[in-house]
């Protein structure tokens, strides 16, 4: 009995299923039963990744470059000030020839070799920066320090109270970076040794900490006289002094002047120079120099050079930190502020915002006492427009009518 054509007869024996030996199989792990295969045990070390496969080379080269520290990056931090730094470059022919060479070749098979030389091989993209200063700055100042020069700095991982490791995108842009924070510049088509420390250009002073306002000295008016207290027995003062003008708007003392790198000399020659008659007569007293907080030195040199690998060795432990020990263990990088009275929850009432103490206890009284709608209408006069209109309207015309009767009872008397 026929069913309408099947596409098959019973008499064509079905086609076999390819043999388990012809498949490509990727993992013996695939054809196994999950109770066959044993769990990996942890720690195992190096059967496990021979197992697994090698780490690819883009892999391995991303470990090497990023180290092992933690890294701060520059979109994250908080309070960074960043410039553009293709104005810098445009300003600057040197700096925009180089910009222009590295477009064109990768300067990684130029470090490579130079660090076959060297005692431990190039990280191509970081750069090592090394000063005293470097204790006294958070992980925002030292990015707005790059940005100012015209760095892109991408992160930065700190070694010690003295030393970091600045991160850059690509090896060009960390040898672009070099050029850049080094005073005398980086050329590499000059000769230049990437390993060699040079002067890097130093940090600004409004980034320094600085030191404590002091409470400034009440000025004695002139003619004042301040006398000794007298004893206890009632005798008279022992001592008068008498303060002038002159005394009181006097120069303070010459102090010797220093510039980076000139040393320290007199601002004035002294009386009876060589110069004779060509004396000049002397300036008004110059303003004093900003104060810095206790061992800052804003001369201090900030040196720079390509980091190595083996300079991973000078990272302390938290607990030698001496920005750690001032400034606590959270320190090192900004955080966000916390949040405001005002959000996605809508604005809080100045009155929870306000202190309660001191001097603001009246003040925040009063804020309780007053309306929530100050300037709503009172339901009594909650009226619609026409109904408000008619009854004025009304008023107005009994008073217009009031004042004709009087008017006119007033004629009739007459």
């Amino acid at each position: 009995m026929e069913f309408g054509g099947l596409p098959y007869d019973d008499s064509v024996p079905a086609p076999e299923p390819a043999a388990a030996g012809d498949m490509d199989i990727d993992h013996p792990m695939l054809d196994r039963a999950l109770d066959d295969f044993p769990a990996p045990r942890r720690g195992s070390g190096s059967g496990d990744r021979a197992e697994s496969g090698p780490v690819p080379e883009h892999v391995q080269g991303l470990l090497g470059r990023m180290g092992r520290g933690k890294v701060y990056l520059s979109e994250e931090s908080t309070g960074v000030l960043f410039h553009d730094g293709d104005k810098r470059i445009k300003r600057d022919p040197q700096l925009a020839r180089l910009a222009e060479e590295l477009d064109k070749q990768d300067p990684t098979t130029w470090l490579a070799a130079i660090s076959e030389q060297s005692t431990s091989p190039i990280r191509p993209n970081a750069l090592f920066v090394s000063s005293s200063l470097i204790k006294h700055l958070s992980t925002a100042k030292v990015f707005t320090w790059c940005s100012e020069l015209g760095a892109t700095a991408m992160g930065m991982e700190w070694l010690n109270d003295t030393t970091l490791v600045l991160l850059f995108d690509t090896p060009s842009a960390a040898l672009l970076g070099l050029s850049m924070l080094a005073k005398a510049g980086f050329d590499p088509t000059e000769g230049d040794d990437p390993l060699m420390e040079r002067a890097a250009h130093g940090f600004p002073h409004m980034l320094l900490p600085r030191a404590e306002p002091k409470p400034e000295p009440v000025k004695p008016r002139a003619g004042d006289e301040t006398m000794a207290d007298e004893g206890a027995d009632g005798a008279e003062p022992t001592a008068t002094t008498t303060t002038t003008d002159a005394d009181v708007d006097a120069p303070p003392a010459e102090e010797p002047v220093r510039r980076r790198g000139r040393g320290a000399f007199s601002a004035r020659e002294p009386s009876g120079s060589a110069h004779g008659a060509f004396d000049l007569a002397p300036l008004a007293p110059a303003k004093r120099e900003q104060e810095f907080a206790e061992g800052v030195d804003p001369y201090a040199r900030v040196t720079i050079r390509y980091a190595l690998e083996s300079d991973a060795k000078q990272r302390r432990d938290a607990n030698q930190s001496e920005w750690y020990a001032r400034h606590g263990r959270t320190a090192g990088k900004e955080r966000a502020p916390q949040r405001r009275g005002y959000g996605r929850e809508g604005p809080v009432e100045l009155k929870d915002r306000v202190a309660t103490a001191g001097e603001g206890r009246e003040f925040a009284r009063r804020i309780g006492r007053e309306r929530a709608a100050p300037y709503a209408r009172p339901e009594r006069q909650r009226r619609s427009n026409v109904s408000d209109l008619d009854a004025d309207l009304e008023s107005f015309a009994a008073r217009r009518d009031g004042q004709l009767d009087a008017m006119f009872s007033a004629r009739k008397e007459e």
